[in-house]
């Protein structure tokens, strides 16, 4: 199809911003030069899929709702890109905003890709046939510098897992042996083990969904949704804290010997890093009564924990995507983004006539719980494939296919 290379250099484009970015933390590669050859592959991608964009009609395809919050949610990243353009105090932010929040902001336009099952085939098949195959020459750098990197370049293999029930046994087996070895490579990754662990228990519904049955299933969206609000406002509350509740319990934790540079150091799995997060984030927002509308897209907050910043105590985003989100859009920006997920995702669970589909709306919901732990908010794989499937999952031709249908039109990669 007309696109197809454009989107399979994006892909590639992906990879090697991610592996820069790895290496970058590692003090491995000349950051300078590191930084504009991805600005360069970043903006050229954002113009492919800006392109690709105008060319795709939605009206007939996707529910009035999911394209009403859909765009409300575009209108107001681009409210707040605005925002910043004025608020923009110095050189650091302005290099925040053109490196990561403009690309950010403008990522979910690959919804518009997710729209088309093809695309999505063309990347599932690129993604079987070469990255995760060509990933294995990997593992071994990563093992002598950033143990990180091999499962920061198989992000998307959580995504890859749900797909299992539909593949030949020989792909089933790949995926799952990437799963694994991300896992082994990099044990103390914890986004890339929740995410992992998220797959697997959805693929459990999958097998078990005759059992389940929908209205268990439809439970357990709901559940996914509104647990982490409720811990939230627990914790706000100092009612109970579940990362500290987690990291007290040692039973579960490992460790990582002694490294070198850029490695792991040495710290429980379960260790609670998330907590004084949160704190500093929301005590910011109280001092500078930012809660409606955020900071603009170039927001910071004031830290004592990262001295090293370029302006001391303050810093532009943090490790926790909820938290970024209402750093940047405010507790407006915060209910839309919810909202279209929820809609999504509900969608995906409550009218389609394949299990596959079911199945990614519980992995959209799951990622909205995951944004309360981990979830950067970055232009990188993790968000490609993320807007991938909500723009999958909200075709109504997709939707309708049956699960004979999605095998026949999966099987043959």
């Amino acid at each position: 199809m007309k696109y197809s290379k454009l989107i399979i250099l994006i892909f590639v484009g992906l990879f090697i911003i991610d592996a820069f970015s790895a290496l970058g933390k590692s003090g491995l590669l000349n950051i300078a030069n590191a930084t504009y050859i991805s600005a360069f592959i970043k903006y050229i991608s954002i113009i492919i899929i800006i392109s690709i964009s105008f060319k795709v009609k939605t009206r007939n395809d996707i529910p009035k709702k999911i394209r009403t919050w859909f765009f409300i949610w575009l209108t107001w990243n681009l409210f707040e890109i605005i925002r910043a353009v004025f608020l923009a105090a110095n050189y650091w932010d302005w290099k925040f905003l053109l490196l990561q929040s403009i690309p950010f902001s403008l990522v979910l336009l690959v919804f518009y890709i997710g729209k088309n099952p093809y695309y999505v085939k063309l990347i599932l098949t690129f993604s079987l046939r070469y990255a995760l195959p060509l990933g294995f020459f990997i593992i071994p750098f990563a093992l002598g510098t950033q143990r990180r990197l091999y499962a920061w370049l198989m992000i998307f293999v959580s995504v890859l897992m749900l797909f299992i029930p539909y593949l030949k046994n020989k792909w089933k087996i790949l995926i799952i042996i990437v799963a694994i070895a991300s896992i082994m490579v990099s044990p103390l990754y914890r986004t890339n083990l929740i995410k992992i662990t998220f797959s697997v228990l959805i693929l459990g519904v999958f097998y078990f969904s005759r059992i389940i049955g929908d209205s268990t299933i439809k439970k357990i969206h709901l559940l996914i949704f509104f647990m982490p609000v409720l811990l939230f406002i627990l914790g706000v509350l100092g009612k109970f804290n579940v990362f500290e509740d987690i990291s007290q319990n040692q039973d579960y934790a490992f460790y990582s010997g002694t490294v070198g540079v850029g490695q792991d150091r040495e710290k429980s799995v379960n260790a609670d890093t998330r907590t004084f997060l949160f704190v500093e984030v929301l005590a910011t927002m109280e001092k500078k009564n930012s809660w409606i509308i955020g900071q603009s897209a170039v927001g910071k907050y004031h830290t004592n924990f990262f001295n090293y910043m370029p302006i001391p105590g303050e810093r532009s985003g943090t490790e926790v995507g909820i938290l970024n989100i209402l750093l940047y859009d405010g507790l407006i920006g915060v209910f839309i983004y919810s909202l279209l997920l929820f809609i999504v995702s509900r969608t995906a669970i409550c009218q389609s006539n394949n299990r596959l589909t079911k199945m990614l709306g519980l992995l959209i919901a799951s990622r909205w719980m995951t944004s309360f732990i981990a979830e950067f908010t970055k232009f990188d794989l993790n968000f490609f494939f993320f807007w991938l499937m909500i723009g999958l999952v909200s075709t109504s031709y997709f939707r309708k296919l049956s699960d004979n249908d999605i095998k026949e039109f999966i099987y043959n990669l």
